[in-house]
């Protein structure tokens, strides 16, 4: 990435957490994984294969390890979220999803959390559950640490924190912005008024339900699946054959497409298995917010 680890652990900002015994060569002689041994001189580590013969040297610099520092994060992230949140507390509800409390605006009070990695789709599924877990708390605001594409995530509104920041704070105005994200981005927190699946890449999209808190889609399985439902729905026919929805997926059930653990959060909520050998989209379940 072009960065020189020595000045960020200077600033604090990551620590040294020692050093790869293992790595992957991939050239036009050699294949698989390499154990790295002993130095041979300063800065370079020396390299074997799998029956144990000397393959060469590998530079200290490409085996070093390290971690971003949390202290540094909190110090960092807290005074700027404290704009909106002022001294609530913070909870830990994931390593990428942290929860602040509430922002009182107005006559509302939205619940506020931070998210990061939601462009790793193991990530956004995860904390995809987590926060609709949460949903009792009405709609509130995530702020991302990136651009996902995702404008929604549980009964929230993602917004990402960069798109307004000015010189590292949220001033009067970036406030009054983020509010206005929020209340533009608030219907369809809530499922929108119609049936719809908005995608952000080829495999990337959110499925709107009237009534139901948006769905994050991500993957070549749920894209398919999810695709097929709705276009069932659009046309009217509503009900698709389990072997022509699965098709091309290499799934025995359409619910399979999804992690085990979010599974029953989604299968029966936002797709049923409507009579044997039939799945259909749901679109009969409400939900309640601010």
């Amino acid at each position: 990435m072009h960065v020189d680890p020595k000045r960020l652990i200077k600033a604090g900002l990551l620590e040294l957490c020692g050093r790869q015994n293992i790595v992957l060569i991939d050239d036009d002689e050699d294949f698989g994984d390499i154990e790295v041994g002993a130095f041979k001189a300063t800065g370079v580590a020396g390299m074997k294969d799998r029956s144990e013969q000397d393959i060469g040297s590998m530079p200290l610099h490409n085996l070093r390890r390290y971690a971003i520092k949390r202290d540094w994060l909190d110090e960092l992230l807290l005074p700027v979220i404290q704009a909106l949140i002022g001294n609530a507390s913070v909870d830990m509800l994931d390593l990428d999803l942290v929860s602040f409390g509430h922002w009182r605006h107005s006559d509302a009070e939205l619940p506020v959390y931070f998210a990061r990695r939601l462009g790793q789709p193991k990530t956004l599924q995860r904390l995809d559950m987590i926060l609709r877990s949460r949903q009792d708390g009405g709609i509130g605001i995530v702020l991302s640490s990136g651009r996902s594409g995702y404008t929604h995530l549980g009964p929230n509104v993602v917004v990402p924190l960069e798109d307004f920041l000015q010189s590292g704070q949220l001033t009067e105005d970036a406030k009054t912005k983020i509010f206005e994200r929020y209340q533009a981005g608030r219907w369809l927190a809530l499922g929108g008024s119609e049936v719809a699946l908005i995608k952000f890449a080829s495999l990337s999209a959110m499925l709107h339900i009237p009534g139901k808190v948006p769905l994050a889609v991500s993957g070549f399985k749920q894209m398919l699946i999810i695709e097929r439902l709705v276009a069932a729905y659009k046309v009217g026919s509503a009900e698709v054959p389990t072997g022509a929805l699965i098709e091309g997926t290499k799934v025995k059930s359409p619910a399979d497409a999804w992690p085990s653990q979010s599974r029953d959060g989604v299968s029966g909520v936002y797709f049923e298995n409507s009579r044997q050998g039939f799945w259909r989209l749901k679109t009969d379940q409400t939900v309640t917010g601010n």
